[in-house]
């Protein structure tokens, strides 16, 4: 897979962190929403690196 798909694979994938987050704010959750925020940010950040290099 090239980097763009990974990338683009990866945006999708923030997409579901993102709205996990979100439903688990809204429930109360607090520890999966931390799970949720850890896991949405590590990928930002491996994005980043994609675009970086």
């Amino acid at each position: 897979m090239t980097k763009e798909g990974i990338i683009r694979l990866l945006i999708h994938k923030s997409y579901a962190y993102k709205n996990g987050f979100k439903k688990a704010v809204e429930e109360g959750d607090t520890e999966a929403a931390d799970k949720w925020r850890a896991g949405y940010r590590s990928i930002v950040e491996r994005i980043t690196e994609l675009k970086d290099n």
